[in-house]
């Protein structure tokens, strides 16, 4: 966080209109509070993630997790993304919360909008849903320095999203570039290959949708039952390193985010 408001507006001015390319309309940004509880905290991301411009914040995420700071959280997601910034403020919220997040996909988390999917302890994504990546995107000006440094400043994100959803999927940093380079627009995945590539963790309500009949034999249920074990130790395991990660990248852009605002400000 910058300390100083001058600096944090000069930082937020080198990387204006950083957003996915459907992401035009910053104003129609929300990310509500439907319900919450000591117990349990519902909260709702649609439409477009930030405003570069006007400084959108996570605030109402930040207020309802620290009322609450044990309870489970729900986080229903459909949104083409936005500021990559407030993608991030929003996930780290997350990430220093003390109780369980569950993030549930209801149509599409694209560019900024997958950053919550890296730091949840479980993604659900129904399977009319989709997941998209990209490499990060930023609009500038002037003469050679000044493109020069974007593509610096763009070269350094972009290695702060590969680490990330590298974490997340257990996927190798080439695997992700090859995502991220497939077209100008990355890579837009149907539920069932994000959950194949390890995006999302399981698809909604998937135990009922072929329709079989349950085994009763004996056999069956005890494998069910080792590889549910198996399955939460590493769901665990990938919650744990996920969140060291992502407090790795979170420095690493601080220190990105200082470099800029004092090269701005200079």
């Amino acid at each position: 966080m910058i300390p100083r408001l001058k600096r944090r507006a000069a930082a937020i001015s080198a990387f204006k209109n950083l957003q996915s390319p459907e992401a035009s309309n910053p104003t129609d940004f929300t990310c509500r509070v439907t319900s919450q509880s000591d117990e349990e905290i519902v909260l709702a991301i649609r439409g477009d993630i930030g405003d570069a411009w006007e400084e959108n914040d996570h605030a109402s995420v930040v207020e309802a997790l620290q009322k609450s700071p044990r309870a489970k959280v729900k986080l229903y997601i459909n949104s083409m993304g936005g500021s990559v910034f407030e993608g991030f403020g929003i996930a780290n919220a997350l990430l220093e919360h003390e109780g369980f997040v569950t993030a549930i996909i209801e149509g599409v988390a694209y560019s900024a909008a997958t950053f919550p999917l890296l730091v949840a302890d479980k993604v659900i994504a129904h399977k009319a849903s989709t997941v998209g990546i990209h490499r990060s995107m930023v609009l500038t000006m002037g003469n050679q320095i000044e493109h020069l440094a974007a593509v610096q400043q763009l070269d350094a994100i972009d290695g702060i999203l590969i680490d990330l959803y590298s974490a997340k999927t257990g996927l190798k940093r080439e695997a992700i570039i090859q995502l991220l380079d497939a077209t100008i627009d990355g890579t837009m995945m149907p539920s069932k290959q994000a959950l194949s590539l390890g995006f999302v963790d399981e698809l909604f309500n998937s135990s009922q949708d072929e329709g079989g009949d349950q085994s009763d034999d004996d056999d069956d249920e005890e494998e069910e039952e080792v590889k549910a074990e198996l399955a939460t130790k590493w769901q665990a395991h990938k919650a744990k390193r996920r969140k060291r990660e992502a407090n790795a990248a979170r420095v690493r852009l601080r220190a990105l985010v200082t470099r800029v605002s004092g090269r701005a400000s200079d």
